[in-house]
C-alpha cells in the first residue's frame, strides 16, 4: 500500500471526522493539510489539530480566507486570527481569487478589489513568516500568478490548477507546486495542466468534500488523485506516490 498526503482537504466540512480520518488511514493516508476559509472554519481547524494530534493520519492545519463571498470587514479580524496563530499552523489557505459567478460571468469589480486586498494581507503574512499558500485561482490564473511573483512569494502551490498551459509554465519556471484532485478522472482543463506539470512540481489533494460526479469525496479520495496522475503520466503508481510525498514535506515542513 502507498503512503500520501492529502495536500488540500476542508475536514471542518466533513462529518464524524473519527470514521474519516480512519478510512483515510487504511487506505494509505498519513497526512492532511486541512484548510480553513475564515474566521469560523480557522478556529475549528485549530480545534480539529489539537483534537487529532497524536491520531494514526497527521492533521496540518492552515487558516485562510476564501475569496467566496468575502466582505472587507472580513479581512482585518481574520488577518490578525491568522498571525496570533502563525507558528501553529502549516500554512495559509484557502487564499485567492475567484472572478466567476456560477453561470460563468464576472463578479463585479468592487468584489475583484476586495479580493484582491484579502490575498495581498495574506501574501504578507506567508512571507513573513516563511509559510507556503494555498491558491485558488479559478477565472483568476493569470492574475493570481502575477500577484504571487509580484509579492515575491517562496512557497506557492496552485490548488486544483485548470488554468491555460501558458500559466502552468510560468508556474513550473518560478519553482511553485500544482496540485490535482479526483477531477483528474473526467475534467479536460486539469487534465491537460496535470500532463504538463513535471511531478517534481506535484502533489496530490482531494478538496473534500467536493463531490466529483456521484462521488462525495473525503480524504481516502486522494487515492484516485494518486492513480489518475499514474494513468494519465504513464508512471508506475508508486514512483508518483513517493515523489508527491517528497514534494509534501519540503513545501510543509511541521
Amino acid at each position: 500500500m502507498n503512503k500520501v498526503a492529502d495536500a488540500h482537504a476542508h475536514l471542518v466540512e466533513l462529518i464524524d471526522l473519527d470514521a474519516v480520518l480512519e478510512r483515510a488511514a487504511q487506505a494509505g493516508v498519513f497526512a492532511i493539510v486541512s484548510m480553513g476559509v475564515g474566521l469560523s472554519s480557522n478556529t475549528r481547524n485549530l480545534k480539529i489539530a489539537k483534537e487529532y494530534n497524536d491520531d494514526s493520519v497527521k492533521i496540518f492545519p492552515a487558516l485562510g480566507l476564501h475569496p467566496w463571498g468575502l466582505e472587507k470587514k472580513d479581512i482585518r479580524p481574520t488577518i490578525e486570527q491568522i498571525r496570533q496563530n502563525i507558528r501553529e499552523i502549516a500554512g495559509i489557505g484557502e487564499i485567492g481569487l475567484d472572478y466567476w459567478r456560477r453561470d460563468g460571468s464576472i463578479i463585479d469589480h468592487s468584489k475583484i478589489e476586495i479580493q484582491h486586498l484579502a490575498f495581498k494581507e495574506a501574501i504578507k503574512l506567508a512571507k513573513e513568516f516563511d509559510k507556503p499558500i494555498s491558491v485558488h485561482s479559478r477565472g483568476a490564473w493569470e492574475d493570481c500568478f502575477d500577484i504571487v511573483v509580484e509579492q515575491n512569494v517562496k512557497k506557492v502551490i496552485f490548488h486544483w490548477f485548470s488554468g491555460p498551459l501558458e500559466i502552468v509554465k510560468k508556474i513550473i519556471d518560478h519553482g511553485y507546486y500544482v496540485s490535482t484532485t479526483p477531477a483528474l478522472e473526467y475534467s479536460k482543463e486539469h487534465r491537460s495542466a496535470i500532463l504538463n506539470t513535471p511531478l517534481e512540481h506535484l502533489l496530490i489533494e482531494t478538496d473534500s468534500p467536493v463531490k466529483y460526479g456521484d462521488l462525495k469525496s473525503e480524504p481516502k479520495d486522494v487515492i484516485i488523485s494518486l492513480r489518475e496522475v499514474s494513468k494519465l503520466k504513464n508512471i508506475g503508481i508508486d514512483i508518483v506516490a513517493e515523489k508527491t510525498t517528497r514534494n509534501f514535506f519540503s513545501i510543509y515542513k511541521m
